[in-house]
């Protein structure tokens, strides 16, 4: 595996691909949102910075119990922003990171109806992010897209058709059962202790991927002229 860059030719290498590892906003600033909800806005006078204990986001690989990558991060915060100070020397695969210590600013924005949404403002772009990445190859955790690594999803290189079948793999796997491809005719049975609420609504999407399965496969055929004319 090579660094970031490293992709197939004719698209920007996968996120999966390359080994990145993810900082969730969300996950980061829990420590955050449970301050707040003690103190209370009130609590939180305007100027003041808020800090907190250092707490460390680790990653585990599925063979492994021990965690392969740690970051440590300091969080300091105001009523409507703040601070992550991140550390780690992380050996990401062929290329380390070496040590590793700056400062990544926070930003929020009102939801709809009481609180606040945290972001990432990415130190490489200024664009406001809900995830951070470092893959193999970087140093930084950064944005995806111009400015920040070149990366995308594994799921956004699939085709029309790998989706409907990616996601009717799932909706079997809600049901326990395998997946062997669409059928309208049976669906597998409802699980011991699933509503029927339930059951019939994956039921109902597992009919429409169906439907769009069928829809493609026709497409496809007048494409390519198969029914001739």
């Amino acid at each position: 595996m090579g660094g970031y860059r490293s992709g197939r030719t004719g698209g920007w290498p996968t996120v999966e691909s390359s080994g990145s590892l993810i900082l969730d906003v969300d996950r980061v600033t829990r420590p955050i949102r449970d301050a707040m909800r003690r103190l209370g806005m009130k609590g939180i006078a305007d100027g003041k910075n808020v800090k907190l204990e250092p707490q460390t986001i680790r990653w585990t690989r599925w063979d492994e119990d021990e965690p392969w990558a740690t970051v440590e991060i300091r969080l300091e915060f105001r009523s409507l922003d703040g601070t992550a100070w991140l550390r780690y020397d992380i050996e990401h695969y062929h290329h380390d990171t070496g040590p590793q210590e700056y400062p990544v600013s926070m930003m929020t924005t009102p939801c709809r109806y009481v609180g606040h949404r945290w972001w990432w403002v990415c130190p490489a772009t200024g664009r406001w992010v809900r995830k951070l990445y470092l893959p193999n190859g970087g140093n930084r955790f950064l944005s995806r897209g111009r400015g920040g690594y070149m990366l995308a999803y594994a799921s956004q290189r699939q085709g029309h058709l790998d989706r409907i079948h990616a996601r009717s793999r799932i909706l079997y796997r809600k049901l326990g059962a395998d997946y062997n491809g669409p059928s309208s005719d049976t669906w597998p049975p409802k699980p011991k202790g699933m509503h029927w609420r339930t059951y019939d609504a994956i039921c109902d999407k597992l009919e429409l991927e169906a439907q769009r399965m069928n829809l493609d496969l026709l497409r496809l055929a007048e494409k390519w002229n198969l029914f001739g004319r």
